[in-house]
């Protein structure tokens, strides 16, 4: 499993991740970083639009924080993308 986290995320949540998957942290580009990921983590950040959901295989887009005001939820439906 290969997970990116685009945004600023506390060391331990990151290394707790890595026991389970792979990581890519903040990825210079992230639209290709995402193209073989099964999921992205996001905080108030990353705006996830359809262009950057356009290629990817993603199963889940999980939102660390409150609110989905900077995710496409149509686009990432729409490619059966789950988001938490």
């Amino acid at each position: 499993m290969i997970v990116v986290i685009s945004d600023n995320m506390e060391q331990k949540v990151i290394d707790g991740i890595r026991k389970i998957a792979e990581v890519r942290y903040r990825p210079e580009n992230l639209k290709e970083a995402l193209k073989d990921a099964d999921a992205l983590v996001v905080r108030s950040a990353t705006r996830v639009t359809g262009e950057l959901l356009s290629e990817t295989k993603l199963r889940i887009i999980i939102r660390a924080g409150v609110g989905m005001d900077n995710i496409d939820l149509g686009a990432a439906r729409d490619r059966g993308i789950s988001v938490k």
